[in-house]
């Protein structure tokens, strides 16, 4: 995941649906079971 976007400053903390994307994206990939590490 990209640190800053191009297009959209700050994208990946602002708070969507009450918590930041990033951690919305993360829970996702945790949460798939063909996935067994994130870096």
């Amino acid at each position: 995941m990209r640190h800053e976007s191009e297009r959209v400053p700050g994208k990946n903390y602002r708070l969507f649906g009450g918590e930041p994307l990033y951690r919305r994206i993360v829970r996702s990939l945790l949460d798939c079971r063909w996935i067994s590490q994130i870096v």
